[in-house]
C-alpha cells in the first residue's frame, strides 16, 4: 500500500461516509444555468444515457455506496446491475449496511481490477479518481474492463480562484508542518483538475470528452467554512494538538471579511465529465 493509500485508509476508517455527508444535497450549477441537487446526481444523469451498451455498472471508490443507491433507486435510469469498488474496508461495511446483500461489492485498488476484460458498460466516480496513484495505470485499467463504446464518467476537484475567506485558511494551512509520517505524501495527478489535462491523460484509449464546470456560492459564519473543511483531507495531515490554534488563527483571519450578518462568501467548483471508450 503507497503513503497516500495508507493515509486514505487511514481516514475513511476513522470518518466513514464522511465525503457522502459533506456532498450529498449541496447544489451545483452549471455555466448555462443547469442545476444538480448534488454533484451526485449530475453522475446519475450521465448514466441514463440509452446509447450505452449493455452490461453492468461500476461505481470506482464507492465510499458509503450513496451514488450506488441513487443510481439503483433512479426512475429514469437504464436498467443494468450496478456493483462497487472501494479500497477501505470501513467503507463498503457502510456500503453494505446502506445497500443490503443484492449489490456486488468489492475491495480493490483501481490499478488492478478483479474484473474480466470488456466486462463493464459504464464507470462511475465521485472525488477519487484525482486521488489515485498512477493515473495512467488507473485510466489503462479502466479502458480494459470497459465495452467498447462504454461510459467513464466522474467528477474531480476543479481548479478555481478561491475566495478571500478560503484564501485565507490556504495561507495558514501551508505555514503548518504535517505529521511527520506524512510529510512526503502527494496526491494523484493533476491532469485530473482541467479539461486540458483531462483530454491529454484520456486520449489514448477514450474519445468523446465532455467537461462540466460546476460551482456553488453560499454565505457562511467563519465556523461552518472551518467545519467544512474539516471535511477535506487537509487538516487530517497535520498533527492534531494544532487543530486548535490553526482555527482559532482562521476564525480572527476572518473577522475583517464578515458581512453584517457575520458571514463570510465560500466558491466552491467541481469538473465533471464524460467520455466513451475508443
Amino acid at each position: 500500500m503507497s503513503l497516500s493509500e495508507s493515509f486514505l485508509a487511514t481516514f475513511h476508517r476513522n470518518h466513514a461516509g464522511l465525503t457522502a455527508q459533506v456532498f450529498d444535497a449541496l447544489p451545483w450549477q452549471d455555466g448555462t444555468g443547469r442545476s444538480w441537487s448534488s454533484s451526485y446526481d449530475w453522475l446519475v444523469d450521465a448514466c441514463r444515457d440509452t446509447a450505452l451498451p449493455t452490461g453492468p455498472g461500476l461505481d470506482l471508490a464507492c465510499g458509503d455506496g450513496l451514488l450506488l443507491a441513487r443510481l439503483l433507486a433512479d426512475p429514469a435510469r437504464v436498467a443494468r446491475p450496478w456493483m462497487g469498488v472501494d479500497l477501505s474496508p470501513d467503507e463498503l461495511c457502510a456500503a453494505r449496511q446502506r445497500l443490503g446483500t443484492d449489490t456486488p461489492l468489492l475491495r480493490a485498488r483501481a490499478q488492478a481490477l478483479p474484473l474480466a476484460d470488456a466486462s463493464l458498460a459504464a464507470v462511475v466516480s465521485h472525488l477519487a479518481l484525482m486521488l489515485m496513484d498512477d493515473a495512467d495505470a488507473v485510466v489503462a485499467e479502466l479502458a480494459r474492463v470497459l465495452r467498447p463504446g462504454g461510459l467513464l464518467a466522474g467528477v474531480v476537484g476543479a481548479r478555481a480562484e478561491p475566495s478571500p475567506a478560503f484564501a485565507a485558511y490556504l495561507e495558514l494551512l501551508g505555514q503548518q508542518p504535517r505529521s511527520a509520517h506524512w510529510q512526503a505524501l502527494r496526491f494523484g495527478d493533476r491532469r485530473w483538475h482541467d479539461e486540458a489535462g483531462l483530454q491529454a491523460l484520456l486520449a489514448p484509449h477514450f474519445g468523446d470528452l465532455v467537461c462540466t464546470r460546476l460551482t456553488r456560492e453560499e454565505r457562511l459564519r467563519p465556523d461552518a467554512l472551518w467545519q467544512w473543511c474539516l471535511g477535506m483531507y487537509d487538516l487530517h495531515l497535520l498533527p492534531p494538538e494544532t487543530l486548535p490554534g490553526l482555527r482559532a488563527d482562521f476564525l480572527r483571519r476572518c473577522q475583517p471579511l464578515t458581512d453584517a450578518e457575520g458571514t463570510v462568501f465560500h466558491r466552491q467548483a467541481l469538473l465533471a465529465f464524460s467520455a466513451r471508450r475508443r
